[in-house]
């Protein structure tokens, strides 16, 4: 398997709330996993990097948040674009950006609990 970086993100539309995971290299060569999370339109997110010991453990760790996201109601969302996820991966093209359909659709749930 070749070890590129990995972006991934969720949306639960029902609490209005996201996170966001992101193995990327640093700028020694070692392997970062930074998660990143917080209220859909909220200035007020977090974020934690960790070091992984390699890019297979931090996969590993990767499918093991993916299972508790989708455990605690979220959904999968295309890729982020590097304005949202802010990579320094320096990867050219950038990781897909997210549909057009996707963000309507997504912000059109958030409208309709906030309603």
């Amino acid at each position: 398997m070749a070890e590129a970086s990995q972006h991934y993100a969720w949306v639960n539309s029902k609490k209005a709330r996201y996170y966001q995971v992101h193995l990327d290299r640093d700028l020694f060569g070692d392997w970062t996993l930074r998660k990143v999370w917080g209220g859909i339109g909220s200035s007020r997110g977090r974020m934690h990097n960790t070091g992984v010991p390699s890019y297979d453990e931090g996969v590993e760790q990767i499918r093991a948040i993916a299972n508790r996201r989708g455990q605690r109601g979220y959904e999968r969302v295309s890729r982020p674009s590097r304005q949202q996820c802010g990579s320094q991966c320096g990867k050219r093209p950038c990781p897909e950006p997210v549909s057009t359909e996707a963000v309507t659709a997504t912000v059109e749930k958030i409208s309709r609990i906030r309603d």
